[in-house]
């Protein structure tokens, strides 16, 4: 049962209430006239001994990792960071700290990256907003709900877009998926895979046909991103962190398949997760089956996936015992949009994942 005291600072918030709300059929702003609304508000204040801090990622990697690697779970490798943030190296004006004023001690952050998403057919520029992180000594504070407060204020006042994606493990009234979206995880060495024949690595003359075929295929999700332009695609695929390949027919990409190393310290229980793809002459079990025989040739240990785009049809092929993050019916990856209204979601109507 969902306790309400918690929901309080969402309740404030330019966020829909689905328990409140029938037969949405509106797809647009809740408020279009937030911005001027938002660059009234003053800075959110902080306790008199914090400070608000903009932290320059390239200047100050260390310092910020190492608060992340002792206060954040998951805990990450450097590789994985990098790749998540690459964006936020861009403008550190989305990179929003607090600091002890006395020590200089992080003690709280929070990221916004830009990013352009697709719902219901309609395109709206947008910011992620991700990796909230406080010290444990403050997380009774409203520590969390303050950095989130001032990452919205700020986002506002830039005049980018009025409007913000939130994904995250904890269920409020808000969230736009009707369903948590679980994790399925399964060991390598227990299941038997197959490589799809003619695959490729995919090359550097092959970042532009595969961008715009994505951005293609991505429009039958109701939610799904659309990658801006080259940059923004190869920031994404084009790094240690991702592995991608192409099949090609009559030398034209016909199907694209990608894969992402999850960040773990321990060289125990290596894993990797299925990202994004499109698929004209192969099933989606041919790419589980792929990536299967490719963890066995590279020690991998654990394969992975979330319930998202086709990627849901899997738990009813993969046949074998389904060895699922043990999670209740309120515990999952829940969405969340500040400041616009649609109706609610199946988890295979969405096509956005984490380190877009």
């Amino acid at each position: 049962m969902e306790d309400k005291k918690n929901h309080n600072f969402w309740d404030r918030q330019c966020i829909i209430d689905y328990n409140n709300i029938n037969n949405i059929i509106k797809n647009d702003y809740i408020d279009k006239d937030i911005v001027e609304k938002v660059i009234k508000l003053p800075i959110t204040p902080l306790p008199k001994n914090m400070k608000w801090e903009m932290i320059d990622l390239k200047e100050n990697f260390n310092e910020i990792y190492n608060f992340y690697n002792y206060n954040y779970s998951p805990i990450l490798t450097k590789d994985l960071f990098i790749w998540e943030l690459l964006k936020a190296y861009e403008d550190k004006n989305f990179n929003l700290f607090i600091k002890d004023k006395i020590n200089n001690e992080l003690l709280g952050g929070i990221f916004g990256i830009p990013m352009t998403i697709r719902i219901y057919g309609k395109k709206i520029n947008t910011y992620y907003v991700f990796y909230l992180c406080v010290h444990p000594e403050l997380r009774n504070l409203n520590s969390a709900s303050i950095l989130i407060n001032e990452i919205i204020r700020k986002i506002g006042i830039s005049g980018k877009t009025i409007t913000s994606l939130y994904i995250a493990m904890k269920k409020l009234p808000n969230t736009i998926n009707i369903n948590p979206i679980k994790f399925f995880k399964f060991e390598i060495n227990s299941i038997k895979g197959k490589y799809i024949k003619n695959v490729e690595i995919m090359k550097d003359v092959d970042y532009e046909e595969c961008m715009k075929k994505i951005n293609k295929f991505n429009k039958k999700f109701k939610l799904n991103i659309k990658f801006r332009d080259l940059k923004d695609f190869k920031e994404v695929f084009n790094n240690k962190v991702v592995k991608c390949f192409v099949i090609k027919k009559n030398n034209e990409i016909t199907d694209f398949i990608s894969v992402y190393e999850m960040g773990n310290k321990s060289k125990k229980n290596k894993e990797i997760k299925l990202y994004y793809y499109f698929n004209n002459t192969i099933k989606m079990i041919d790419i589980f089956n792929h990536f299967v025989e490719f963890g066995k040739d590279n020690n991998y240990d654990l394969i992975s996936f979330n319930d998202i785009m086709d990627y849901k049809s899997l738990t009813k092929e993969i046949n074998m015992d389904l060895d699922i993050a043990k999670l209740d019916d309120d515990n999952g990856l829940f969405y969340y949009l500040y400041n616009w209204e649609c109706p609610k979601l199946e988890n295979n109507e969405i096509a956005i994942l984490p380190g877009s």
